[in-house]
């Protein structure tokens, strides 16, 4: 982009070429303002006002022959032409503009419409519309006046009868210059070194460096920082902090490496659009990111999201077009040659953006946003990929053995299980393997197993043993794949009552353990009375944590704890309670999946018996509490277990 145009462009300097003589009449310079100031109210653009459906804006109507035989303006004919007989005539009914409207046409107006009537009429568009034709520079009346722009303003001093001021001092010119280009001041060793430089070249010399300065680029970009109404806040509401500073530095970049105006354009309005756009590319179109945001609560989005829209449009209007084209947004533009249907066309293609009216975001920018890592931060960011990939797959590898070694181990587990009844301490266990079988080990020293009445079995099963009965409404109990074989699957509405096989009590420390998978709540064992008082022990899953229950009287009198965090039901745990006998909250650990884990203690005080003769039931805790889900391999151990165990 040459200099000297960014300069016109961004310094709002409007270079109007001279006409050579006097007496040529020039329509935009010398009519179209008459026409304006004085006709355009009755015969312009507003077709509320307008008189006699003639529009003096526009060429054809303006020159449209009617059937009277008596144009408006006739070419070369000022004796034919009604607008002339109009503005010469004496009579108050039949002049223009009417006296009541106060704006008559002097002499000097009239004559220069009637000259150029007679000279042909020769009708410009607008000058925004015109491209710009060369036109060559008067004749330097000094030789040392060689540059061209100089002699267009000397000839323009002459004929007003001025002269140029003589030259600055040099301390002057670097100032003027240094200012002009990098908005700041000349250090004074740059003074000095001017001063001292007194060769035919210095003062361009001094343009070159300053040229070449990081802030000319800084210097040329604060108009374009305006005319994109750049900031580093929102605008709206809370007028939160987003951050811009990456487009503002792109701008920068662009006018030091003199990027021309074309490109400059194409990035900014459609960088993304290009093929295979570069990361600066991308930055470039925050141009059209730069208008207000809101994220008021009580806004409406549709609302702001045309906003958005509609200020990209005049935004492209004002700076790009050098026009206003908001007025089309509710209907054709009645001054420039815009339609709606153009604006909205121009709409449509700045409505792509995918965002949303509100951003409900304060301190960032609204999305969609563009990652932009500095080349380390890139570089440290490949770096990590890398890592991540090789650890990704050292985890895959280690899973697949893992697989192979764990199903290994279940399998070799199970069958020393079954054939080694009781090693581990357990004094009842409940394996579920197709069966309601359980594993006694040694004789009940306490109270016998009582079978259950059959009148109270809601449906009796043939795999149902005598020291054990399932209550359920309709199916049949079903079996699936649990962790150690076969699991059970509760339905929330079915329990199974073991009787009396264990007899527990305050002083008596035990262990209850299992496999489960379950949603979220139900009691996965208990030996418990209904209320109020609630005597006895449960285990059971609330809100995805595991609680236990040893209940003398509830509330006042009892041990309540439960697990901080929560699980996940989808997978198998496994759980196990311990107790010490010490009648403490602090006396019980509650183990997951082999680890301890930290509880909340919501009743401490246990004073009494806990022991009951309720039976000893699986899947619910009395009438209520039903589990649902599947459960696996249930042990009661009359000890406190060790963690290692």
């Amino acid at each position: 982009m040459p200099q000297s145009l960014l300069y016109v462009l961004f310094t709002g300097l409007l270079i109007v070429p001279l006409t050579t003589s006097a007496d040529v009449i020039d329509f935009n310079r010398d009519i179209r303002p008459i026409l304006s100031d004085h006709c355009y109210a009755c015969h312009g653009p507003d077709e509320g006002t307008r008189k006699a459906r003639l529009r003096l804006d526009q060429r054809d109507s303006a020159f449209h022959m009617p059937k009277s035989g008596l144009a408006a303006i006739a070419p070369g004919k000022p004796d034919l032409s009604s607008v002339i007989a109009r503005v010469i005539s004496e009579d108050p009914d039949e002049i223009m503009p009417p006296p009541e409207h106060g704006k008559a046409l002097d002499q000097e107006q009239i004559r220069r419409l009637q000259q150029w009537v007679q000279e042909g009429a020769i009708w410009s568009d607008h000058w925004a519309f015109v491209p710009p034709t060369p036109i060559p520079p008067p004749d330097a009346k000094n030789p040392s006046d060689a540059h061209a722009l100089d002699l267009f303003i000397q000839n323009k001093l002459a004929k007003s009868g001025f002269s140029p001021a003589s030259e600055a001092p040099k301390s002057t010119l670097l100032r003027r210059i240094t200012f002009d280009l990098t908005g700041l001041p000349p250090t004074p060793e740059e003074v000095d070194a001017f001063l001292a430089d007194t060769s035919p070249d210095a003062y361009n010399a001094v343009v070159d460096r300053l040229l070449n300065s990081s802030h000319y680029g800084e210097r040329m970009a604060l108009n374009w920082l305006d005319l994109s109404r750049y900031a580093d806040t929102s605008g709206y509401h809370f007028d939160g902090v987003r951050f811009m500073w990456l487009w503002r530095d792109w701008v920068i970049r662009a006018f030091n490496q003199n990027k021309p105006f074309n490109i400059f354009t194409i990035e900014q309005l459609a960088g993304d659009l290009l093929p295979n756009p570069t990361q600066d590319q991308r930055i470039a179109t925050g141009f059209m990111r730069n208008n207000m945001t809101n994220d008021e609560g009580g806004a409406d989005p549709d609302e702001y999201l045309n906003k958005y829209v509609a200020d990209r449009v005049n935004t492209l209007g004002n700076v790009w077009l050098g026009m206003t084209v908001a007025c089309a947004e509710c209907h054709d533009h009645k001054f420039d040659p815009i339609k709606i249907k153009e604006y909205y066309q121009l709409y449509a293609f700045f409505h792509n953006v995918p965002e949303k009216g509100l951003d409900r975001i304060r301190t960032d920018n609204p999305p969609p946003r563009l990652p932009v890592p500095t080349p380390e931060q890139a570089l440290q960011f490949v770096e990590a990929d890398f890592r991540l990939r090789d650890a990704e797959k050292t985890l895959q590898d280690r899973t697949n053995e893992l697989g192979e070694t764990q199903e290994k181990w279940e399998r070799e587990t199970l069958e020393a299980a079954k054939d080694a009844k009781g090693v581990d301490g357990w004094i009842v266990r409940l394996q579920l393997d197709d069966s309601f079988d359980l594993d006694l080990p040694q004789a009940p020293t306490k109270s016998p197993l009582t079978p259950v009445p059959p009148e109270t079995v809601a449906t009796p099963t043939p795999s149902v043993p005598q020291n054990a009965a399932i209550y359920q409404r309709d199916d049949p109990p079903q079996f699936s794949m649990g962790r150690l074989g076969k699991a059970l699957n509760f339905d929330g509405r079915m329990h199974l009552d073991l009787g009396s096989v264990v007899e527990f009590d305050s002083p008596t420390p035990f262990s209850i353990s299992s496999w489960i998978r379950t949603p979220a709540t139900g009691a996965i064992v208990s030996k418990m009375e209904p209320g109020p008082g609630y005597q006895g022990f449960d285990l059971l899953v609330n809100d995805h944590r595991f609680e236990f229950h040893l209940i003398h009287k509830f509330p006042e009198n009892a041990i309540k704890v439960r697990t901080k965090e929560r699980f996940d039901g989808t997978a198998w745990r496994h759980v196990l309670v311990t107790y010490d006998g010490s009648g403490k909250a602090a006396g019980v650990a509650l183990f997951v999946d082999g680890k301890s884990r930290g509880l909340d203690i919501d009743r401490d005080l246990l004073q009494g018996s806990f022991a009951t003769a309720q039976p000893l039931r699986v899947g619910s805790r009395h009438d209520d509490n039903h589990f649902n889900g599947e459960i696996d391999d249930l042990r009661f151990y009359d000890r406190q277990l060790k963690p290692e165990e």
